[in-house]
């Protein structure tokens, strides 16, 4: 199973990416669902660092443009 964080920022996106791979968390850059007024740009991770990225995802004030997470399969 893999998850999709969606943004309404491209910035925000791509600055979430750069901090899963400073963490060592495998991600990619992938198109999200459109639902919920993304910007259609996500960062897709898989099952086993889901935890790891909604903790960085979480943190206060980092990602102010974080929309939510899409499970895909």
């Amino acid at each position: 199973m893999k998850y999709v964080f969606a943004f309404r920022s491209r910035n925000c996106a791509l600055r979430f990416y750069d901090a899963l791979k400073r963490e060592g968390i495998n991600s990619r850059i992938t198109g999200a669902p459109r639902s919920g007024g993304s910007c259609a740009l996500g960062v897709e991770v898989g099952e086993n660092d889901f935890k790891r990225a909604h903790m960085i995802v979480s943190s206060p004030y980092a990602f102010p443009n974080f929309i939510r997470v899409f499970e895909m399969r």
